[in-house]
């Protein structure tokens, strides 16, 4: 059975070449935007990188073991944080739910939007991709909410906002010449202000989109670093935690991941599970809490909503504001 052995190795080899390969391009998005294509994958990447280490050691060749085994230890730290559990917790607290969700701009199946808005029931839901013809298909779904904030529009960058909190103020702003609207509300949960921003920077799929996404994402950070009180930014960033633009706007927003300790929760392409990446994203500033976070049903888009409960913790929130 030489032959077969040969032909078992050879395709373990080709696998870990083209993971490898991947992997390592991953971390040049900064250098070529196609290359920053190749940083989204790193669970994929993981779990093949595994496999083929299994494969290498059934198959009784050491070289290849280690080789995978080595990259697949490397993407796994960097998923480790998205699953690295919080040190602490409030112990009791008044909590909200917040909902992200691309509906998706063509999508018609409006009782499935609705079914998935009553079942998740969300105290503040941003909507992305909201069309002109949302209006009409979804009004009874709008109304249901006491207060809300529209921008429809026809190019899927239209967004709504729909919240049984009141809101004391709603605006759509323009951070740059590229006219991608910005909705900004703020409300008051137990006295204390926060500021909801939601956005929808351009997909990456071509040399000049990827510039615009980091322009919106980079002015986003700036927006929130500039908000008083607590800040939620949310909705589809066209990005997953491991882009250097995602990255960045953490750094430069001091804004957290609502993801850490919940893990990868992938919200796109919904329909090709294996390979699902999290480019819907809900951040937060160090005085909110997440206590739970999920994906809900894909209600007729191609996006998993992603749901997080929070509470408020102004006193974190007030000593790192004192430390800076």
């Amino acid at each position: 059975m030489p032959i077969l052995h040969t032909i078992y190795l050879l395709l373990l080899a080709v696998t870990l070449a083209g993971v490898t390969l991947a992997s390592l391009l991953g971390f040049l998005g900064r250098l070529w935007w196609i290359f920053d294509l190749f940083s989204h994958f790193r669970l994929q990447y993981a779990v093949l990188s595994l496999i083929c280490t299994l494969g290498f050691l059934l198959g009784g060749e050491p070289v290849g073991f280690f080789i995978s085994f080595g990259f697949g230890l490397l993407n796994l730290a960097l998923l480790y944080p998205l699953y690295r559990r919080k040190s602490t917790r409030p112990q009791s607290a008044t909590t909200y739910r917040i909902l992200s969700a691309n509906i998706l701009g063509s999508n018609a199946d409006y009782a499935q939007i609705a079914q998935m808005l009553d079942q998740e029931k969300p105290d503040i839901a941003l909507i992305v991709e909201y069309d002109h013809h949302h209006d009409q298909g979804l009004k009874q779904v709008v109304a249901e909410f006491p207060y809300y904030f529209l921008i429809p529009r026809q190019d899927n960058y239209g967004l709504a906002l729909l919240s049984r909190l009141p809101l004391a103020s709603t605006e759509a702003v323009m951070l740059n010449d590229d006219q991608i609207p910005v909705l900004v509300a703020r409300v008051e949960i137990q006295g204390c202000p926060v500021t909801i921003i939601g956005s929808h920077p351009p997909p990456p799929k071509r040399k000049w989109m990827s510039s615009m996404r980091d322009r919106q994402m980079l002015a986003l950070a700036h927006l929130a670093a500039q908000q008083s009180g607590e800040v939620i930014l949310l909705g589809d960033f066209n990005a997953t935690p491991w882009s250097y633009s995602y990255r960045d706007l953490l750094q430069q927003s001091k804004l957290l991941d609502s993801r850490i300790g919940f893990g990868v929760q992938a919200t796109w392409p919904a329909h090709f599970p294996l390979l699902k990446v999290p480019i819907d994203q809900i951040l937060h500033s160090a005085g909110i809490s997440i206590t739970s976070l999920s994906t809900g049903c894909a209600c007729g888009s191609d996006h998993h909503p992603l749901i997080a409960e929070f509470c408020l913790q102004p006193n974190i929130f007030l000593r790192e504001k004192n430390k800076n």
